[in-house]
């Protein structure tokens, strides 16, 4: 009996292979026909173009002012800021150029751009100059000198009570106790190498390769060249999810998409359809690795942000009403998740919400050459979690009554209404939400920041409450679609809404204490759970009056907490 089991399951495996090689046969063939052969090499053209651009830009750096200012002289100027010409002082008062500059003076024309050029060309000869007295007198040139370490920054909440010692004095205490005491001055190591050998090697240093830097000199590192090096294994890969898009949103407008639903299942069509887009974006990832030295470890960064992409087109592909619709909108989304992958790297190694992006873990990863797998877990879970959620919608959108209805809400709606069918499916679809969730309160946190103080705090908890009671009270009100219990589905809801930020905030926090959790990780589920009850028992007067509601109710609770932290 066992044995007849797991071969029927081997054989239904192997029939699910089998129909999705011949739905990515079929995709291949048709990408064929579809694209010529010089279509595809001007492709490639395009795609090694715009690698090397993007190399030389993170080789070379960022220079905008590439040639800005146009001067006279004879002197060797080696700056690309500077454009030299040969022509006399009559160019300065038609001020075809910026500045001239002689022997022993600097005349410029007048113009902002000239004064902005001379301040350049100063900082150029100082830099020029400095540079010349390090190499003759070493570092006896300058009274100081100073050299940078870069350490690890560690970010760590700890929340914990205070011990009392066996000498009734708590930890505090000793601390207070602690701060005046003065701390032995240590005395620095002195070098065992004798003065002869040191004087001895500090020529050959300075010709190999002098390193100094003043304390006017000294700026702290960028990480746009490092973020547009990371463009490279990234930004490529998007024109094969752009030809998985536009491929499926054809077979939709066509209706060809009809005819392959009626002959196997819309998951094996996915799966099928996904995978030759997805080879394609890793072989990229893979050979741009290659190209630019770094090792092949990179495609698992890049791998849970190629497969979000692939899967969020995919379903605004299908609930598009047309071409035109799905066009716009998959620029916008596109737009918003290349932000949100991007943006949190700029504050690499700064604040902990910059460990949210995968993009993050694989700069640190090219400056250590460590992966840190607990990060990695952190920053690419909810990628791949929302990957598969919206994979698993898209195969519950493939129908004729979703795929054709009046608009995206209706369609979301129906598509919600189709999975949620029980009162406990509330409590799995309200859990599942939170990486969107998140999301979408990253970009209002994003776009909110830049209002005053006094007006952001209140918008951004009311966005944050809407936005919340959104997700929640669209379960409750497609179980309500099922004829399920209305307010059993509403508590399943709140508390699948309570586990899943509570998970969330659990793991952002290395150490707590229960009194901790108990005191204020308690509250928001009874928040939860009578905003729902309220939800369900004003669901008469209509959805968006029940929804202002208990949006009302979230928003003053979230309020008089802030208020009281502050």
């Amino acid at each position: 009996m066992i044995l007849s089991i797991i071969i029927v399951k081997d054989l239904s495996i192997l029939e699910f292979l089998i129909t999705m090689f011949k739905i990515f046969k079929l995709e291949l063939k048709k990408s064929r026909k579809k694209y010529s052969r010089k279509f595809i090499l001007v492709l490639i053209l395009l795609i090694i173009l715009s690698a090397l651009s993007a190399y030389y830009s993170a080789v070379s750096g960022v220079k905008s002012d590439y040639m800005l200012y146009k001067i006279v002289t004879n002197e060797d100027i080696d700056d690309p800021r500077f454009v030299l010409y040969n022509c006399n002082v009559d160019c300065l008062h038609t001020k075809r150029i910026d500045l001239m500059l002689d022997s022993n003076k600097i005349v410029i024309s007048g113009s902002d751009k000239s004064f902005s050029a001379a301040d350049e060309l100063r900082s150029y000869l100082r830099e020029k100059y400095d540079y010349y007295l390090f190499e003759k007198y070493g570092s006896k040139a300058f009274p100081v000198l100073v050299s940078v370490e870069y350490l690890k920054r560690e970010t760590k909440v700890v929340f914990t009570p205070s011990k009392v010692s066996m000498g009734g004095k708590t930890e505090e205490e000793k601390i207070e106790q602690k701060i005046g005491e003065k701390k032995e001055e240590t005395q620095p190591e002195k070098s065992k190498i004798p003065m002869k050998e040191l004087k001895g090697l500090e020529p050959k240093l300075l010709v190999k390769k002098p390193e100094y830097s003043t304390p006017e000199n000294l700026s702290p590192p960028s990480l746009l060249g490092k973020l547009i090096y990371s463009f490279l294994f990234v930004i490529p890969s998007y024109f094969a999810i752009q030809v998985f898009s536009s491929s499926l949103i054809e077979d939709k407008v066509s209706r060809r998409l009809e005819v392959l639903i009626s002959t196997t299942t819309t998951k094996k069509i996915i799966v099928g359809r996904t995978i030759p887009y997805l080879i394609l974006s890793a072989l990229t990832v893979v050979i741009v690795s290659l190209i630019v030295g770094e090792s092949i470890v990179c495609l698992l960064f890049v791998l849970p942000i190629v497969l979000f992409l692939m899967s969020i087109q995919c379903f605004i592909s299908i609930v598009s009403r047309s071409y035109r619709e799905a066009t716009f909108l998959l620029l916008v989304i596109s737009l918003l998740i290349t932000t949100y992958v991007f943006i949190p790297a700029v504050f690499s190694g700064t604040i902990p919400v910059s460990k949210v992006s995968p993009i993050t873990q694989m700069l640190s990863f090219f400056e250590t050459s460590k992966l840190n797998l607990k990060d990695y877990a952190f920053s690419t879970f909810q990628f791949y979690s929302m990957a598969i959620i919206l994979f698993y919608l898209s195969s519950k959108a493939m129908d004729s009554e979703i795929m054709y209805s009046r608009s995206i809400v209706d369609k979301i709606m129906l598509v919600t209404t189709k999975i949620i069918k029980k009162d406990y499916h509330t409590f799995l679809a309200s859990l599942f939400s939170i990486p969107f969730v998140f999301v979408v309160e990253f970009f209002l946190l994003s776009i909110l920041f830049v209002l005053p103080q006094s007006y952001s705090i209140p918008v951004l908890i009311a966005s944050i409450a809407l936005v919340e009671e959104t997700f929640k009270a669209t379960f409750v009100y497609a179980a309500f679609k099922n004829k399920a219990n209305l307010f059993s589905s509403a508590l399943f809801s709140a508390f699948g809404f309570f586990v899943g930020e509570k998970v969330l905030l659990l793991v952002s926090i290395s150490e707590y204490n229960i009194l901790f959790l108990s005191k204020f990780l308690l509250l928001p589920l009874l928040l939860h759970s009578l905003t729902m009850l309220v939800f369900v028992l004003l669901l008469k007067f209509g959805f968006k009056r029940a929804l202002l509601v208990s949006s009302t109710i979230h928003f003053i609770y979230n309020y008089v907490m802030v208020v009281m932290l502050l």
